[in-house]
């Protein structure tokens, strides 16, 4: 089974804090997206608090294969129901996630469920899920849902309860809703893109344009994370999937629909992972391991981490 990276990750978790439910200091939020943080045994650290373009990348230590999980979709099954917030089941799956021993975890949005517009139901519903994933001691980035928006799109400044709440418990990773972190590994370059669908504008587009031109040229792996699946009725934000597909990419992670299913769009290369707790009936997590081959083995967890469905794919398309 593939073990979690040393101390060099339990470090990157301290440095990202909220990020994987730990206590310890708040990074201070710069072109990269984490400055001042903790060091990788190279002197690169996490973020050198240098203006690099494009912004909001967040460098994390080295590996030497990567083995990462996620799943998304964790919120009631209807409008401010705190009370029945699904929080032993996001517990259950972030133990989960502990046991097979990923190194990190891709959280694929919707994080509550409140539509009355109350800051504090939505503080609450938020608070329950950070301290679900505490279960999972590594780093959690979490990717921005249609539910992290009472409004349908929310503006990066703020001022939609749901979204301010969201952003508050991401700023430890990024001030903004969409971001990327890099992992070296004794392969190449894996690049994560993580996408705010609901948040779309100009200023992401061209973020997004940049930051998959920079994968292209540099990388050996392009993962891109997003709520809404690239494929079927609720799709999202078609924008989105266009830039995506007209760059290279390993795999494209989804949720949205509360379910496990290979997505048929993407030559086979995206995925939904919906099983973070939305659903009673389908709960539990993916995973990415890459290969000696250098080929990337996805595999369908429940929530207790007995393997279900698996394929592979090459590094790219």
């Amino acid at each position: 089974m593939p073990s979690v990276a040393g101390s060099r990750w339990t470090m990157a978790c301290v440095a990202l804090a909220m990020a994987c439910g730990r206590s310890g200091p708040v990074p201070s939020t710069t072109a990269n997206g984490v400055g001042n943080g903790t060091g990788n045994g190279s002197g690169s650290g996490m973020g050198n608090g240098t203006d690099t373009k494009p912004a909001n990348v967040i460098h994390l230590p080295a590996v030497d294969h990567l083995f990462f999980a996620m799943t998304g979709d964790t919120r009631p099954h209807d409008c401010d129901q705190t009370q029945l917030y699904p929080k032993d089941q996001i517990a259950q799956v972030a133990a989960g996630m502990a046991k097979v021993g990923a190194q990190f975890a891709v959280d694929l949005g919707d994080h509550m469920f409140v539509c009355n517009g109350s800051l504090q139901e939505a503080h609450a519903q938020m608070g329950l899920y950070m301290d679900a994933i505490k279960a999972f001691p590594q780093p959690f980035f979490m990717t921005m849902g249609n539910h992290e928006c009472g409004q349908g799109r929310c503006a990066t400044s703020g001022g939609d309860a749901n979204m301010d709440a969201f952003l508050e418990a991401l700023k430890p990773v990024s001030a903004l809703p969409y971001y990327s972190f890099d992992v070296k590994t004794a392969r190449g370059l894996a690049v994560f893109v993580v996408a705010a669908d609901d948040a779309w504008d100009s200023t992401e587009a061209q973020w997004l344009e940049a930051t998959l031109a920079r994968a292209d040229a540099e990388a050996t792996y392009t993962f891109v994370a997003r709520h809404h699946p690239i494929d079927g009725p609720r799709n999202g934000n078609t924008a989105v999937v266009n830039t995506v597909l007209g760059h290279h990419y390993s795999l494209i992670l989804t949720a949205h629909d509360h379910v496990y299913r290979r997505s048929t769009g993407a030559n086979g290369r995206a995925v939904v992972v919906g099983l973070g707790g939305a659903s009673n009936r389908d709960v539990g997590f993916g995973t990415v391991l890459e290969k000696p081959s250098g080929e990337l083995s996805f595999v369908q967890y429940d929530a207790n981490g007995n393997p279900g469905d698996s394929w592979s794919v090459t590094a790219r398309n």
